[in-house]
């Protein structure tokens, strides 16, 4: 009986171990930067009109909104940035980036970014262009599972836009 006794308060012990060295390590998770890579990645696979690379950090049912339309699910925003590839050259240049979780597996974030567009060109040369196409803000929310970070819903806010004088 004591032998039985023991057993089970080792067992008791070891589990409380456990479960505290999980919610520890969940807490101590970089929700900042995981997230920061996304809002990077997203701005490099954008450029590159890699539809499927974006599409992926995403949740399945993920949502970009960008001047009043909305594309829903990772298959319509591969189509977006697919469609990219017989427009103009992109540069998305990432600055400031805001994240704070708000709760378990969730994150909310604002960055800043600035784009760059000129024309499609066969030529080696650089791509002359007169400004900044427009400044804005991404809005994220992102969910956090198993140490990866996908948005949820990213919406761009513009600031300002380049005026030809």
């Amino acid at each position: 009986m004591v032998k039985g006794f023991v057993l089970l308060r080792l067992l008791s012990i070891a589990l409380l171990g456990f479960l505290v060295g999980c919610q520890q390590k969940d807490q101590s998770f970089d929700y900042s930067e995981a997230c920061s890579s996304v809002v990077h990645d997203y701005a490099y696979l954008r450029d590159q009109t890699d539809g499927q690379g974006v599409a992926n950090l995403f949740t399945d049912e993920g949502s970009f909104s960008i001047f009043g339309e909305t594309f829903s699910g990772r298959q319509a925003i591969k189509q977006r940035v697919l469609g990219a590839e017989v427009g103009p050259v992109t540069r998305h240049l990432i600055s400031t980036i805001d994240i704070e979780s708000k709760a378990p597996g969730k994150a909310r974030g604002v960055s800043y970014v600035t784009v760059y567009i000129g024309p499609r060109s066969d030529s080696t040369n650089p791509i002359e262009v007169e400004g900044f196409a427009g400044i804005g803000e991404y809005h994220d929310r992102f969910v956090v599972d198993a140490g990866e970070c996908l948005i949820e819903s990213r919406e761009f806010i513009p600031v300002f836009t380049y005026q030809d004088k």
